[in-house]
């Protein structure tokens, strides 16, 4: 991020329009689709290509809290899906919301007045071990009693069992470009010595046959895993939820969620998401933009997990996508959903110019 917070807020609110079709020609030439970011542009504005006329339009009812002006929300959860730029949203929300009182963001950890136990995998199926339980029935009694924020790295099943009221909760989610999100998991987990890359180390920084082999084999279940988070597909037997969908269904129940959720973020294009997030909260954009830029700035102690990793060569991210082609469709519906919110909130189409009207 770059620049103060008044001309990163300007830009983000003049841009956030051209920011949604950059997306989507850009994500349509990652999967293939080839064309230029002109012909992307003139497609959507002409409504030729199809898929691009496919995402449900965005419609604030039903899937966002209300709120009046100078009363933001008062309750937000996000699905944190893992390296999609989440530790920065979630120290975000943090600072947006009350420092304390029942309004203020929840906390975990071991000491007695925190409010969640410390466990961040998700629960991957059947009934829940003992410190999910622990984690279910600790996010029962605390949310919206003694705190009224979270984010979790279990699935949006998660969120439907702990009965999260979407008229009064904002819910959010955060997704990466797969083959960024595979790329940053493989290093930070090289960087961290996770035991599960050890066979899949490189000899030096210009060797990606350990990350080659690590996509390909998948060692951790972590290929798709946007599509398996927003499609329901790592929950336990929580109370009163669904069976997982069968394989072949979850990048639609992916899509469904996604359409459901009040915000999207895309990393690629933060401060354009971060704009929205904003206005669907009834925040200020500059403090939410200027939050965001301090946390950045200060985040030389690791906290927002931001890992080096060497230029990755064209042929190993094909073979990341390849074994990612579900995250690689889910994602692209996210930029049209993306690009249509932005739309709504600059209220016309620009010029061809690019003045917004």
């Amino acid at each position: 991020m770059r620049g103060n917070a008044g001309s990163r807020s300007q830009r983000a609110l003049k841009f956030v329009f051209w920011a949604g079709l950059l997306a989507v020609s850009v994500t349509w030439a990652a999967i293939g689709g080839g064309g230029t970011a002109a012909e992307a542009v003139s497609a959507v504005k002409t409504g030729r290509r199809s898929s691009l006329q496919s995402a449900a339009p965005f419609t604030a009812a039903g899937q966002c809290p209300s709120h009046q002006l100078g009363h933001p929300i008062s309750s937000a959860v996000f699905v944190h899906v893992p390296k999609t730029a989440g530790t920065l949203l979630h120290f975000l929300l943090k600072e947006l919301m009350p420092a304390s009182g029942r309004g203020r963001w929840c906390t975990w950890g071991t000491d007695s007045g925190d409010d969640f136990p410390p466990l961040f995998s998700n629960c991957g199926g059947g009934e829940p071990p003992p410190k999910h339980q622990q984690l279910f029935e600790a996010t029962q009694r605390a949310f919206l009693h003694t705190c009224s924020g979270f984010a979790t790295h279990q699935d949006t099943e998660f969120v439907h069992a702990l009965g999260v009221d979407r008229s009064r909760t904002l819910l959010m989610t955060a997704l990466r470009h797969p083959v960024e999100r595979v790329i940053s998991g493989y290093y930070y987990s090289l960087k961290m010595k996770a035991p599960f890359v050890a066979h899949y180390k490189p000899a030096n920084d210009t060797d990606f046959s350990g990350l080659v082999r690590y996509s390909r084999d998948n060692p951790i279940d972590a290929n798709n895993l946007m599509t398996s988070h927003l499609g329901d597909a790592r929950h336990c037997s929580w109370p009163g939820t669904q069976p997982m969908p069968p394989p072949e269904q979850r990048l639609e129940a992916a899509k469904r969620n996604l359409e459901r959720m009040c915000v999207i973020i895309l990393a690629e294009f933060m401060d354009e998401s971060l704009v929205q997030l904003a206005r669907a909260a009834g925040w200020s954009s500059r403090r939410v933009l200027r939050i965001a830029a301090e946390l950045e700035a200060g985040s030389s102690d690791g906290r927002l997990n931001a890992t080096p990793k060497p230029k990755v060569p064209a042929e190993v991210r094909q073979a990341i996508a390849e074994t990612n082609d579900l995250d690689m469709q889910l994602y692209q519906y996210a930029v049209q959903l993306f690009m249509q919110r932005s739309m709504q909130q600059a209220g016309t189409i620009p010029k061809e110019g690019g003045t917004l009207l």
